[in-house]
């Protein structure tokens, strides 16, 4: 037995000497931070940058801040919903952006349905991926846990430090500038990006790019090739399975029948915007946008697509990618659908949209002199 014991030590001590380095970028980064711990934080009125490197938490993260804030208004999606901001409310302490909450219409429908009905938010503006309706890979995995993390830190996240580390992703001078306990997780220590305190999240490396607008316009012809790969099946003749769509039924009946009012909207393209119009994606839009409005008005909700957006007035340099729009961009979109949904209106006052507006002088409503 002490033999087995003393080769199991000498097979591990190599090992420990391994993961020292990773152990250490992960507890300087925060890596290992508690979900529960943070939003704790998050309550304050400083504003907390949590972004993980390693990790994806986005969905056990969102259920839980919803849980602890019970909002009154919730934006519900993927991450083109995440640039909605509590700032854009005149009561912004009742807002939450749970944008990664749901990968698909099924995570959505799981969502609402997990929400207390004793205290179920009032609107719900959901965010209409046009791949929602295409078929669906497996869901992501949840690393929300702490347990789960460690395994996978274990089993091959230290890896990918190493590798981060010496391509120069990182330095060991800027894992010094940890001790700020208001920058959690490597993404929002080293690139200033992650979520803010409503859940909603700033992409500060991209803001402070002093090239974003040159690259924009560089990404456009890479993303051609990207956007057209999201539509499978034949061109001229999406395959769109149905339970997606069901799947979309059963969410607005689950918000009816629990008085939550739905405002839906097809997020913009960057290409759609400057008007080079991908043939491929713009026709699976063309398809699926008329059935899914027909869906949204038999529950009596609205659904606004903005896969062009030019009523809405975005403008090309409004966007973090060709896929994202920016916190400025999804602003004139709040602003039109609170023009045409009298329940939207109700919660949302137009004169403080407006005013925020006015005053964003550039692409972007939140800049780093907000997250300081």
């Amino acid at each position: 037995m002490s033999r087995f014991l003393f080769n199991l030590f000498l097979f591990f001590t190599p090992l420990t000497f391994i993961w020292i380095f990773p152990l250490y970028v992960y507890w300087e980064g925060h890596e290992f931070v508690s979900i529960d711990r943070v939003i704790e934080t998050q309550r304050g009125s400083k504003q907390l940058l949590f972004g993980l490197a390693y990790s994806n938490v986005d969905r056990a993260y969102k259920i839980r801040l919803t849980a602890d804030r019970k909002p009154s208004i919730i934006a519900l999606g993927n991450s083109r919903v995440m640039e909605v901001r509590k700032e854009f409310f005149h009561e912004p302490e009742n807002f939450i952006n749970a944008g990664g909450a749901a990968s698909s219409l099924q995570d959505a429908v799981l969502f609402v349905d997990a929400l207390p009905k004793d205290n179920l938010p009032r609107v719900l503006i959901l965010g209409v991926y046009p791949g929602y309706f295409q078929p669906q890979k497996s869901g992501i995995v949840d690393e929300g846990t702490l347990a789960f993390r460690l395994r996978s830190f274990f089993a091959v996240r230290w890896r990918q430090v190493y590798i981060d580390y010496f391509t120069g992703k990182f330095t060991l001078s800027q894992l010094s500038l940890s001790k700020n306990s208001y920058f959690v997780g490597l993404n929002a220590l080293i690139s200033r990006e992650g979520y803010l305190n409503d859940g909603s999240y700033y992409y500060g490396k991209v803001v402070n790019d002093p090239l974003r607008v040159s690259n924009l316009e560089t990404a456009e012809e890479i993303g051609v090739s990207n956007i057209n790969k999201r539509t499978r099946g034949s061109v001229n003749d999406p395959v769109l399975p149905e339970e997606n769509f069901r799947a979309l039924e059963i969410l607005l009946e689950l918000c009816k029948d629990n008085n939550v009012h739905v405002v839906g909207f097809i997020p913009p393209d960057r290409y759609a915007v400057s008007r080079k119009v991908i043939s491929p994606y713009m026709q699976l839009v063309s398809s699926i946008a008329p059935r899914a409005r027909d869906i949204f008005g038999r529950f009596g909700f609205s659904l606004f697509d903005y896969t062009g957006s030019y009523t809405a007035g975005v403008e090309g340099t409004e966007f973090i990618d060709a896929d994202h729009p920016s916190d400025k961009a999804t602003l004139r979109l709040l602003i039109d659908m609170t023009m045409h949904d009298d329940i939207l209106a109700g919660h949302v006052h137009i004169s403080h949209l407006r005013s925020l507006l006015t005053k964003t002088k550039g692409d972007f409503v939140i800049t780093d002199a907000e997250i300081q």
